[in-house]
């Protein structure tokens, strides 16, 4: 996806509104239905769809129909998920804007859920799955609300790869269909009494975990609506993009193998970097070997005979400090 793009298209409409004035303004469709809120990501499948496959290096030595990437530093990964935690319960508990024993349930609500999203599948699962449900449920299905959720988006991330679809940050798995289960949890396991402990908002009528059943037909309805008019509208702006002139959407192929770190910071997978020794203004290395071990992923050119191997050629500008791939070549 070109950088530039993604900031004129910032600037221009906004999808999520239009979605926030049906369920939150007064006068909005979704609200007078009573329906208890819906997050949807279904963009980013319209986006994977539009954008295509990437450009896989390896793809001689992995499925040729599915590109595969290797995470880049778990350590990070792992950090950031726990810094997110924390920060969601400020992000969850304050959307009740007062200080209120809902507020409590909220925090207490995401703690939970997002534990048991652990051990369904992954935290991160629990952490977006529980913000539709937050202020509604209680806090003893709190956890087992996540848990389902979770089961929910580890199946569509595989049933994505059946799909051929390549969307590398999982996005339409944990923002896009776990908006949709937990949108349905919510409507069965929602509780009368919790959104009335905030002071302020009258007492709901629950889900059909409280005999109100016609509660699950309106948060299907919103998940339905609300996805299909994410992913039509990001479609149908992505093709129009894409057709005038300059603002394609997809980067050119050397500049998706050379990395869009180089292109617009100027910066480089370090720990490929490292990995290959490059240190005078100019050095090879081979890093890739077609049907090789993991051990066996950097290799000088000989040591495996027989074997293809694809080389790629990095130049090192000292005085701008820019690194990155300048060629590929297969040895």
């Amino acid at each position: 996806m070109q950088l530039e793009y993604y900031r004129r298209r910032r600037s221009g409409i906004d999808i999520c509104r239009t979605i926030a004035n049906w369920e939150w303004n007064p006068s909005g469709w979704l609200y007078n239905l009573g329906v208890l809120d819906f997050a949807s990501g279904f963009g980013a499948l319209a986006w994977a769809l539009m954008l295509g496959k990437r450009v896989d290096p390896y793809s001689e030595s992995h499925n040729p129909k599915m590109p595969h990437f290797k995470g880049h530093n778990p350590f990070l990964v792992g950090l950031g998920t726990i810094l997110i935690w924390f920060g969601w319960f400020a992000f969850n508990g304050a959307s009740t804007a007062n200080l209120s024993i809902r507020s409590i349930y909220v925090v207490m609500n995401t703690n939970l859920a997002t534990s048991g999203g652990g051990v369904a599948w992954t935290l991160l699962d629990g952490i977006v799955g529980i913000t539709p449900a937050a202020g509604f449920v209680t806090v003893y299905l709190a956890c087992l609300v996540d848990a389902l959720t979770s089961l929910g988006c580890f199946y569509t991330n595989r049933y994505k790869y059946l799909l051929r679809i390549d969307e590398g940050l999982d996005i339409w798995a944990i923002h896009g269909m776990d908006g949709v289960f937990v949108n349905i949890l919510t409507g069965f396991f929602a509780a009368d009494f919790v959104p009335a402990l905030d002071g302020v908002t009258a007492e709901n009528p629950g889900g059909l975990y409280g005999r109100n059943f016609k509660q699950m037909r309106y948060q299907l309805a919103a998940a339905l609506t609300c996805a299909a008019w994410s992913f039509a509208i990001n479609c149908l702006f992505l093709f129009v993009i894409n057709k005038i002139p300059g603002c394609h959407i997809r980067e050119s192929k050397e500049d998706e193998l050379q990395g869009l770190d180089r292109k617009y910071f100027s910066d480089f997978d370090m720990e490929m970097y490292d990995a290959m020794g490059v240190s005078s203004s100019q050095g090879s290395a081979i890093i890739g070997v077609s049907g090789s071990s993991p051990a066996a992923q950097v290799a000088a050119p000989g040591d495996q005979p027989g074997e293809k191997r694809i080389k790629f050629v990095f130049d090192v500008d000292r005085s701008s400090n820019r690194k990155g791939m300048i060629e590929q070549q297969t040895v």
